[in-house]
């Protein structure tokens, strides 16, 4: 005991060790808690992959863990030990890493992390629809008031570094790499990094390859043009179709990406079964039945890409778009009472989309092959709570608007316009849009 009285006394005032380390839950929770308070410090990176803001530490029911809150989630955890290393002369460069002892799974979701509800104290259970606060969709029992969504860490390390550090500013480096080697392994990666760091300080960064985005946006706009040409030479066999008391037309565009074109640079296909640009509306093919329309698309799409791997050119993507022209005004409109049933009725678990029809009539729909072949369409991705029997409808207000802009735009322009765009300024609120269709219909 006098010895280390002694030791500690002798060494030089101010003396920061390459490696700090603290082993019990007390210590490890005391110098989380204290890291937490400093906004800069407290970006972790996940064992796996991700990373979040650390924002408190508590005890855990669970022996010989703590329980994390990072940025509203619950992350269970069995700490091993806590490390700090420095670098004395970059502590930019500085970190922590909390390495975990091994905690055995409950389910057999992935190697690193397990979701799952404690819907009472202590009690784990899989629960996919518990952030509907309810045990099962279809039946809707609904969970305790108290009962929280929570990740249980099986293994690996933690890392704790500034955000200001080159490492944290790297994308590439959410990918749970600290996680993969030993302490010692990434501790000599770090010191690599910061020695390059220092080298490449007053010169520019350079893109992978040497090649600027420029000059690799130049390669694909040469590449598709050989596409476009191949496209642009191909000739389909079509039916013709006699114009019927439709209210709306579809007819067909073809999309090479990636491109800078507008939409108005895109081929068209013409009457005679080829893309051509600059049509007048009598050159255009025009179909009159959705679901013709769409078979069509499949079957030209199937074709192209054929030839185009015959000829053995390499594309990033082709698409032919299905455009929609409003020969006639609906006789009737969508209220906001409709609107409000759709969304209500919607099942949150699966992919939707509200479309209005040629007619005005609302309803949602799950497929998206048949999305853009609506006059106005909003799609909804699936588990956002934003509409569903469980949901709120935290959004309406804005998705009525949006959609009754959009309408709008279909029936004065006779095309179909994104209802992510901005909402139509010239109408102050949703009264004047109802007043204005009313006044068209």
């Amino acid at each position: 005991m006098e010895f280390w009285k002694t030791f500690y006394k002798s060494l030089p005032q101010g003396f920061i060790p390459d490696t700090q380390v603290w082993y019990t839950i007390d210590s490890i929770s005391k110098i989380l808690k204290h890291v937490c308070k400093y906004s800069q410090y407290n970006h972790l990176h996940f064992p796996d992959f991700g990373g979040h803001d650390l924002k408190n530490i508590h005890s855990a029911h669970e022996q010989d863990c703590i329980c994390l809150t990072l940025g509203g989630y619950y992350y269970i955890l069995k700490p091993k030990a806590l490390y700090l290393e420095n670098f004395s002369n970059n502590s930019l460069w500085n970190y922590f890493i909390l390495e975990l002892d091994v905690l055995d799974a409950i389910t057999n979701q992935n190697e690193y992390q397990e979701e799952l509800v404690e819907d009472c104290t202590g009690n784990y259970i899989v629960c996919p629809d518990a952030h509907y606060g309810v045990y099962d969709y279809d039946s809707g029992k609904k969970l305790p008031q108290n009962s929280r969504l929570i990740t249980r860490f099986l293994k690996g390390n933690f890392l704790l570094v500034s955000k200001a550090s080159v490492y944290n500013q790297n994308i590439a480096d959410y990918n749970g790499g600290h996680s993969k080697l030993t302490l010692m392994e990434f501790r000599k990666k770090m010191e690599q990094c910061i020695e390059v760091s220092k080298k490449k300080k007053n010169s520019l960064p350079s893109t992978p390859n040497n090649i600027s985005k420029s000059s690799a946006f130049d390669i694909f706009a040469l590449r598709n043009d050989s596409v476009r040409d191949l496209v642009d030479s191909m000739s389909f066999k079509l039916e013709k179709y006699n114009q019927k008391e439709e209210r709306v037309a579809y007819y067909f565009k073809v999309k090479i990406f990636p491109s800078t074109l507008s939409e108005e640079e895109y081929s068209i296909l013409n009457n005679s079964g080829q893309f051509q640009l600059n049509l007048k509306s009598e050159e255009i093919y025009y179909m009159f039945d959705r679901d013709k329309a769409l078979k069509l698309v499949d079957n030209l799409e199937k074709a192209m890409k054929q030839a185009i791997q015959k000829m053995a050119l390499s594309l990033e993507q082709i698409q032919v778009e299905v455009q929609i022209k409003k020969i006639s005004n609906p006789s009737d409109s969508f209220t906001k009472k409709s609107i409000e049933d759709c969304m209500r009725q919607a099942d949150d678990r699966q992919l939707n989309a509200l479309v209005v029809d040629e007619y005005g009539k609302a309803s949602i729909i799950n497929n998206p092959r048949y999305f853009k072949s609506f006059p106005v369409y909003h799609v909804f991705n699936r588990g956002c709570n934003i509409i569903g029997k469980y949901s709120n409808l935290p959004s309406f207000d804005y998705h009525y608007q949006s959609l009754l802009d959009a309408w709008l735009y279909y029936l004065k322009n006779g095309a179909r316009k994104d209802t992510k765009m901005s909402i139509n300024v010239d109408f102050h609120n949703v009264k004047e849009l109802e007043n204005v269709i009313k006044f068209i219909i």
